[in-house]
């Protein structure tokens, strides 16, 4: 049998390969558990079994481990002040990753890197700082005097600034990008 554009079974297989590629193409996401990745987001979302990593907006989805969607986290890198002294309000940078239930609300945050004082961090810490970021809607990601909910931190100021400011600004960005 020879096989031309008119014959009944080449339309039947250039169908087939045309329905292949499209279920292809628009496949379920594949979901990523890479260990090392999967750890660092755990730390704002304990229950993450699996995520999806979009490049354009450099936003994971987060999915429990039953594949259920539960939130998205996004790395972001913001300055800070370091140093005590003569080196007091220095620029340096720091990390953060924040998670983020829904697309107005934060769940949780991790410091992943800063170069802030020891000292001043240590009071963050003491004061159950982060905490207030659990579970707070992205519009009152804000210090108290600015009209926000978070209460600053005597002794750690700047520090607490640098924090609220870097959080807000990446969370109302992104926000902006999640469907």
């Amino acid at each position: 049998m020879k096989i031309t554009p008119g014959n009944k079974s080449t339309s039947i297989i250039l169908f087939m390969i045309i329905i292949l590629v499209f279920f292809i193409s628009c496949s379920s996401i594949i979901l990523e558990n890479n260990q090392e990745e999967l750890e660092l987001i755990k730390n704002v979302f304990y229950e993450a079994g699996y995520y999806y990593y979009n490049t354009e907006t450099d936003i994971y989805t987060i999915y429990d481990i039953n594949k259920k969607q539960i939130g998205y986290v996004f790395l972001v890198e913001g300055m800070s002040y370091s140093g005590t002294g003569l080196f007091s309000k220095l620029p340096a940078p720091m990390t953060i990753l924040i998670g983020l239930a829904d697309k107005n609300t934060i769940k949780n945050i991790y410091v992943v890197d800063h170069d802030e004082d020891i000292i001043f961090w240590n009071i963050l810490i003491e004061k159950d700082y982060f905490e207030q970021f659990v579970n707070l809607k992205i519009k009152d990601a804000a210090l108290r005097s600015e009209g926000g909910q978070i209460d600053s931190v005597t002794g750690a100021t700047l520090s607490a600034m640098s924090v609220v400011d870097i959080v807000r600004e990446a969370a109302l960005e992104k926000a902006k990008k999640i469907k």
